[in-house]
């Protein structure tokens, strides 16, 4: 399940440190929207669905609609 978008607080956290049930926003995204030209990360927050260590280096994570690959360390923003 997607959640839109509105107004609220947010963080910078770790993709080694999600879970799931986190809500994430990625709109304009280095790595996930590098184009900042993905309508549906635009209008949507994503809700991370599963997390999977993909190599060391490596961590895939899937969501409702949107599967994106992220390098160990990475962080990403997430909404309180």
């Amino acid at each position: 399940m997607v959640q839109s978008k509105a107004t609220s607080e947010s963080k910078k956290v770790k993709v080694n440190d999600l879970s799931i049930g986190m809500v994430l926003d990625l709109e304009g995204d280095a790595v996930a929207d590098p184009a900042s030209n993905n309508i549906l990360l635009a209008e949507q927050f994503q809700i991370v669905d599963r997390i999977q260590q993909e190599k060391d280096n490596c961590i895939c994570v899937y969501f409702d609609d949107f599967v994106c690959a992220f390098p160990s360390g990475y962080e990403v923003t997430a909404k309180r």
